[in-house]
């Protein structure tokens, strides 16, 4: 994860923990440039909710695709 994606590729990853304490004793939580809190993600809402709260480069139309994709998903 500390390292970059190939050029001209773009890389998003979303992690999900209880214990985020974990991921600081494995040095990961420095990779992660936002932190989120919310409850157990269950739905697809959570995740453009996520989305909504992070630095992404997705545009309008991607951001719309996503939202009909992900639009009554648990």
């Amino acid at each position: 994860m500390k390292l970059p994606p190939p050029k001209g590729h773009k890389l998003l990853i979303i992690s999900t923990t209880k214990y985020r304490h974990v991921l600081d004793q494995f040095d990961l939580l420095e990779s992660f440039s936002t932190s989120v809190n919310l409850p157990n993600m269950t739905s697809g809402q959570h995740i453009l909710h996520v989305l909504n709260q992070i630095e992404h480069d997705f545009n309008e139309d991607e951001m719309k695709l996503l939202q009909e994709k992900l639009n009554d998903k648990k």
